[in-house]
């Protein structure tokens, strides 16, 4: 070994020692001494998410499979995720790794991997040690986990744990969309997927819109997923009366950046040459202005001026007003957002335990409020709340209420014996990965559920609970 690497591993190791020893316990770094100079004003930015292609074009990665036997350290730091679906077959599965340097650096804290892996990763991708300062040893999440497989019609379909909580019982089993030139295009074929990340002490949490698609390069390779990030932040600004607009992607693989650019009105993709990393500077006007801070994931940046009334409708917004906000919706269209049309949902009875109902559809019981309820047989939470489901059901008059369960089913095996076991009562229908229910509905995640009324309009979204019973209260009255 050469001394320079010798050096080079004693120091890293040093530091690590630092950091088990309470180096990482504050979140405030050592304070060293400053030249002093002059203080610049410095102006904020609050970047909107809008969906669409960001800075960089369509962001998109394709990643390889892993095999969860595998005892290697870089498996074990991957989420374990339960419930895999039943019945699929050739099922491989993926874990898209958000922050490395978080996920190595919380896996080893939690014992997960050794003090060389993590090490060995640090050396390998250039990590400042002293910078696990600002990461969090509490693990969180900042990784998202995908499973494919082929189903009994030989589909391809894909389930994403999305709300992170290691169990895909109550995510929505899904037909893979192949990759076609404007699949981004279509903001109802992402799926909204729960992240984490460390900002000054906190841990804060936001969705970020995921759009898996099947990518293969040769008929001979295997399935890969290509992960693609359909959305971005922006903000639009004047300087000395000149418009501009600051703009970052959702997911930064890296040190962060920021475009700044002349607003312009159909904006496609950045430059190379307006990318700014933090430290550096952005020419704005006839002035270079220093990329000073960047927090929240990207929904805060601040630039370093030296004249804050140069800039308007940046940092100094108008004080909010309280605006009563009115239904939206629209009855001439069927979407499944409220004061919109409802999708029809239509199928054939499969609850043995009513008698009189074969098929049943929303289309036949106009005149009374309809409760639709998406639930899937590893759901947890949905079985929880089939008591109260099943209260507020025999709660209420037939001629004015009728509920509809949407069937989820991973298990055959297990169907009957939950409807059964939990006394069900009402009609329930089927629903395949591919289903017109699924696309129509847009289920994200289980239990999802949709109110309408006797005019076929939605009028309630995921009410759970005394949230029902109360709300039908209001509608109806006094119940039977």
């Amino acid at each position: 070994m050469s001394t320079s690497k010798l050096l080079s591993t004693i120091f890293a190791a040093a530091l690590l020692l630092l950091t088990e020893a309470g180096y990482a316990q504050t979140d405030a770094p050592v304070k060293v001494p400053t030249i002093k100079a002059k203080q610049l004003a410095t102006v904020t930015f609050d970047l909107q998410k809008v969906y669409g292609m960001g800075p960089l074009g369509n962001i998109s990665s394709t990643i390889g499979s892993f095999d969860p036997l595998n005892d290697s350290e870089r498996v074990k730091s991957y989420p374990k995720v339960k419930h895999k679906p039943g019945g699929l077959h050739d099922i491989m599965e993926y874990c898209y790794v958000l922050d490395d340097f978080q996920l190595c650096y919380q896996s080893y804290c939690s014992g997960v991997c050794s003090k060389d892996f993590f090490l060995n990763q640090a050396e390998a991708q250039r990590w400042d040690l002293a910078d696990t300062v600002y990461l969090s040893k509490k693990p969180i999440k900042c990784s998202i986990s995908i499973l494919t497989a082929y189903n009994n019609l030989n589909e391809l379909v894909y389930i994403i744990d999305a709300n992170q909580n290691g169990d895909y019982g109550d995510d929505v089993l899904r037909a893979m969309q192949t990759n076609t030139g404007n699949i981004y295009g279509d903001p109802d074929l992402a799926v909204p997927v729960l992240i984490e990340y460390r900002t000054g002490k906190q841990i804060k949490q936001e969705n970020i819109s995921i759009l898996p698609v099947h990518s293969r390069w040769s008929k001979n390779e295997e399935d890969r997923v290509t992960f693609m990030f359909p959305e971005f932040r922006y903000a639009r600004f004047n300087y000395k009366g000149q418009p501009y607009f600051v703009c970052t992607n959702t997911v930064n693989l890296g040190p962060p950046y920021i475009y700044i650019m002349p607003d312009v009105p159909n904006f496609d993709r950045a430059s190379e040459g307006s990318k700014i990393g933090l430290g550096l500077y952005a020419h704005i006007g006839d002035k270079d202005f220093k990329f000073a801070d960047y927090k929240d994931n990207g929904s805060k940046v601040s630039i370093a001026v030296d004249d804050i009334h140069d800039f308007t409708q940046a940092s100094i917004p108008e004080p909010k007003k309280t605006v009563k906000i009115k239904q939206i919706g629209n009855l001439n269209i069927v979407s499944n957002q409220l004061g919109f049309r409802a999708p029809l949902v239509k199928g054939i009875n499969i609850n043995t335990a009513v008698k009189d109902v074969i098929t049943i559809s929303s289309a036949d019981l106009k005149g009374k409020y309809i409760y639709v309820d998406f639930w899937s047989t590893y759901c947890g939470a949905c079985i929880q709340e089939f008591p109260y489901l099943k209260k507020v059901y025999q709660k209420y008059d037939r001629s004015k209420f009728e509920m509809i369960g949407v069937l989820d089913e991973r298990d055959e095996s297990v169907t009957a014996r939950l409807i059964a076991e939990n006394n069900l009562v009402w009609p329930t229908i089927k629903m395949a990965a591919n289903s017109s229910l699924l696309k129509n509905y847009h289920v994200y995640s289980y239990p999802s559920s949709y109110l309408i009324n006797p005019d076929g309009v939605i009028i309630a979204v995921n009410l759970r609970g005394e949230e029902l019973d109360n709300k039908l209260k209001a509608l109806l009255g006094k119940s039977r």
